[in-house]
C-alpha cells in the first residue's frame, strides 16, 4: 500500500484542486495545525487557491504564507459578518480549498447563521471545491460536517463527548478504536476514512517529522498498539476484533518519533509549504505544533 494518508480518493481536478472534506481534530498542543498545514498542499496545487479563514489564530496562514480572512464570533453583528463571509463563499464556483481554524467557534449555538458554511461543506465536491476544518473536537463542529468528511485526522482525546463520538460512529468498523484514540502518542492522528474506496475505514496513523508527513498504513503496526492484556473480570474481546490497529507509538511525551520500517516519509517537494509569493523561503517551522 502507498504510504500515502490521501490514497483511494480519485485524483485533483484540472484545476489542481482535490475535492474533499478533511478535518483535524486535536486539543491545543496536539500538533493539528502542523499536520494540516502539511497535509494541505497535497490537495491543492497552487497556493492562490486557498481560501483560509479563522476565528483565533492566523497560524495556519503563515505556515502556508497564504492571506488571512480574520472572523469574529463574539457579538451579534460580528457573527453577522462572519456569515456573509460564509455566504459569499458559499456562491463562489471557481475551483478552491476553503481552510477554517478554530472551526469550534463558528459554532456558538448551531444557528442559522451559518447554514450557508454547512452547504457548502456538504455540497462543495460537486463544484469541484474542497475543505479543511481544524478544531479541537468532534463536538465544537456540526456533526453532520463531520459524519460527511472523506477523512479526519484524529490526535488522542480523553474529553467524554470526543469519546461517546467515538463509541458511537467509529467503534463499530473499528473495534479498538476507543483504546487507540485515548492512548495515541503525542503529535500522532489517527485517520479514519469512510469513503476511501475498497479499504477499510480505519486507514492508520500518521505525524510529521523533520518537516515531513510519514503515515504508517493500517496493518503494518507494531505490538505495542495493541491494548494491554484484559483481566479475568473483563470482559472478553468480541469474536472477529481486530488484534493491532496503529503504528508504533512512542513516548507520548515525546516530541519526535522512532519510525518503523514500514513508514515512508512524504517527499520535501510534496510535503513542504508552499513558497510565499514574492519570497525565496518558506514558513512552516515558525509555528510551534498546536
Amino acid at each position: 500500500m502507498s504510504a500515502d494518508p490521501f490514497d483511494g480518493y480519485y485524483l485533483r481536478t484540472d484545476h489542481g484542486v482535490l475535492p474533499i472534506v478533511a478535518v483535524f481534530i486535536g486539543p491545543r498542543g496536539s500538533g493539528k495545525t502542523t499536520l494540516a498545514a502539511k497535509c494541505i498542499p497535497q490537495m491543492v496545487g497552487n497556493a492562490d487557491q486557498i481560501e483560509c479563514a479563522g476565528f483565533g489564530s492566523p497560524a495556519i496562514a503563515d505556515m502556508l504564507n497564504v492571506p488571512w480572512h480574520q472572523l469574529d464570533a463574539t457579538t451579534s453583528a460580528h457573527q453577522e459578518e462572519a456569515a456573509a463571509y460564509f455566504r459569499a463563499i458559499e456562491k463562489r464556483d471557481d475551483q478552491f480549498i476553503l481552510v477554517l481554524d478554530d472551526s469550534d467557534a463558528a459554532w456558538p449555538n448551531l444557528t442559522s447563521r451559518y447554514v450557508a458554511l454547512a452547504e457548502f461543506v456538504r455540497n462543495n465536491r460537486a463544484y469541484g471545491q474542497g475543505a479543511v476544518l481544524i478544531c479541537h473536537g468532534p463536538g465544537d463542529v456540526n456533526k453532520g460536517i463531520i459524519r460527511n468528511a472523506q477523512v479526519t485526522f484524529w490526535a488522542c482525546q480523553s474529553e467524554a463527548n470526543s469519546i461517546d463520538y467515538v463509541r458511537r460512529y467509529m467503534k463499530a468498523d473499528w473495534p479498538l478504536a476507543e483504546y487507540r484514540i485515548r492512548s495515541l502518542p503525542r503529535y500522532t492522528f489517527a485517520v479514519w476514512a469512510p469513503e476511501m474506496q475498497g479499504k477499510a475505514k480505519y486507514a492508520g496513523e500518521c505525524w510529521v517529522e523533520n518537516g515531513e508527513i510519514c503515515f504508517a498504513p493500517r496493518n503494518q503496526e507494531s505490538p505495542s498498539a495493541e491494548p494491554p492484556p484484559q483481566s479475568e473480570s473483563e470482559p472478553e474481546t468480541p469474536a472477529g476484533a481486530e488484534t493491532a490497529e496503529g503504528a508504533t507509538a512512542a513516548s507520548p511525551t515525546s516530541t519526535g518519533r522512532d519510525t518503523a520500517a514500514s513508514v515512508t516519509p512524504r517527499s520535501a517537494s510534496a510535503s513542504s509549504a508552499f513558497t510565499k509569493r514574492g519570497s525565496g523561503t518558506g514558513s512552516a517551522s515558525k509555528e510551534p505544533p498546536r
